[in-house]
């Protein structure tokens, strides 16, 4: 796979990904875009042209990309109620930026780095499992800002993709992984359908990333001893089973229920009781 293949994939997922988002929901939508259609292709094309040894290392930048990820998006929902989205938007990638930095620099084994990872995409369902949700229309139908969204993570993806392979086994992974599409639908999903569409849409984002930690690690300890067919069959088992856990044990949203006017309020139970 290519810079031009992996650029074509990314500006597919991100259509498919805005189609769920109309056609089942933001939370449905952001799953998807957090699961990982495009890291899982990768990982299996760094194993096929250079080995399994490369692979594995690259998926610890995967499962760092993942933690950086929901930093991401952790700060760009509490960003974006007090800061226009022009001024939270880049502010919020610095987060993810200094994350990925960090890990890069320390060398501690993947499976510390999924522990923290995890970690923080639970601490992120966890807070925003206490956000006040408003029910939203399906965006509406509006096709130049899909264009745009779609070719925007195309043409970044293949920016970045193209020198992967020469920065190493982490940093590959650790750009395949990168909220790519993940940040361009974010933009698209506050400007087709406001900015009470972006928490149902962040939790489905950060319980995909749940899933896709999951995968790069299972792929990581797997990849050696088994065949490459079968460990992205068990990779892709524990991704989707780790990412629905997260969906229904730890991002069930509140219900909202707006306030009940005073000429409507319900008589109190007191006033039923006879003295």
């Amino acid at each position: 796979m290519n810079w031009e293949h992996k650029a074509l994939l990314t500006a597919m997922t991100v259509a498919l990904v805005l189609m769920a988002s109309r056609m089942f929901g933001q939370r449905i939508g952001g799953l998807c875009a957090g699961l990982p259609v495009v890291s899982a292709l990768t990982l299996a094309w760094l194993n096929r042209d250079l080995g399994f040894s490369f692979a594995a290392q690259s998926a610890t930048g995967i499962i760092t990309a993942s933690g950086a990820s929901a930093a991401f998006i952790i700060s760009y929902e509490w960003l974006r109620q007090r800061w226009p989205a022009t001024v939270a938007f880049p502010i919020s990638l610095v987060p993810a930026i200094l994350l990925s930095f960090v890990v890069a620099s320390l060398h501690v084994p993947s499976i510390w780095i999924f522990a923290a990872s995890v970690t923080l995409c639970i601490v992120g369902l966890a807070w925003l499992k206490d956000r006040q949700v408003f029910a939203t229309p399906p965006p509406p139908s509006t096709g130049a800002s899909v264009i745009i969204s779609v070719t925007a993570a195309g043409l970044i993806s293949a920016i970045v993709t193209s020198q992967s392979v020469a920065l190493g086994p982490f940093h590959s992974g650790l750009l395949a992984a990168l909220p790519i599409a993940g940040a361009t639908i974010i933009v698209n999903q506050q400007l087709t359908a406001g900015r009470a569409s972006i928490p149902c849409f962040a939790r489905g984002y950060i319980a995909g990333l749940v899933g896709q930690a999951t995968f790069a690690e299972v792929f990581s300890w797997a990849i050696g001893p088994n065949d490459a067919g079968i460990t992205l069959a068990l990779s892709l088992v524990a991704s989707v089973t780790m990412a629905a856990i997260a969906t229904r044990a730890i991002a069930r949203p509140k219900r909202y229920r707006p306030p009940i006017s005073a000429g409507t309020s319900r008589p109190d139970l007191r006033d039923k009781l006879i003295y």
